[in-house]
């Protein structure tokens, strides 16, 4: 497959990437970290991934595809399912599914899939958020790519660092990388909150499906308590 020239620029020098390196969190405050133009922050508590991607097998059947026409959307290859949300494949963002203000209104919550994950469903209730919004299994599939964009409509330093996106299957070859910064350093049971505001891109090089789980949500006091 010849991947679009927009991405096949963007990774020329993943053989020999430059790694970013994340921000300590020692130093913030939760304030900052919701209006920072800071680009990652790493998570340091251990990740059950074995037990997670046993039961992401269970429902991967319910992935539905999005983004998905090539060669002209932004992404191509995904595919998702929801375990937090308005439904198992009500994946994308909340306006695509109603006329809520603003994303506090969206009546979010654990869809019937998860009653299938619950061990992965622990975890996620383990996490350091007062309320969670979007939490949804990711995958990208061989030879699939997102181009290089930014997320939102808000400026990079308006972003959130608020985000999870932990590694459960990142196989050799997959990448995400920020135009700016460098590439992130996934590898399986590695976890980031990435702000994605900054111009961005993923690709996934390899003949096997990079699966990864993404929690979205409002975070609570000790949020910083959890990175390094």
């Amino acid at each position: 497959m010849l991947f679009p020239e927009e991405v096949s620029s963007f990774f020329s020098d993943c053989q020999s990437p430059a790694y970013l390196k994340a921000t300590s969190a020692s130093s913030l405050s939760l304030e900052q970290l919701q209006s920072s133009a800071l680009v990652a922050l790493k998570f340091s508590k251990q990740i059950p991934v074995t037990d997670i991607l046993a039961e992401y097998q269970g429902i991967r059947s319910l992935l539905v595809s999005n983004h998905n026409t090539y060669p002209h959307s932004v992404s191509y290859k995904w595919k998702a399912v929801a375990l937090h949300g308005l439904g198992n494949q009500q994946v994308d963002n909340f306006v695509r599914y109603g006329a809520w203000a603003d994303e506090s209104e969206v009546p979010y919550a654990w869809t019937n899939c998860s009653t299938l994950c619950p061990l992965t469903r622990k975890f996620i209730e383990s996490l350091p958020y007062e309320r969670l919004e979007r939490v949804r299994f990711m995958v990208l599939g061989p030879k699939g790519f997102t181009r290089p964009h930014r997320d939102g409509k808000s400026k990079p330093n308006e972003g959130r660092l608020c985000w999870l996106n932990i590694a459960l299957d990142n196989p050799a070859g997959s990448f995400f990388k920020f135009k700016d910064f460098g590439y992130v350093p996934f590898e399986n049971g590695v976890a980031f909150s990435l702000n994605t505001r900054h111009e961005h891109a993923v690709v996934n090089f390899s003949d096997q499906d990079r699966v990864h789980l993404i929690v979205h949500g409002r975070p609570s006091e000790n949020f910083l308590d959890w990175f390094m």
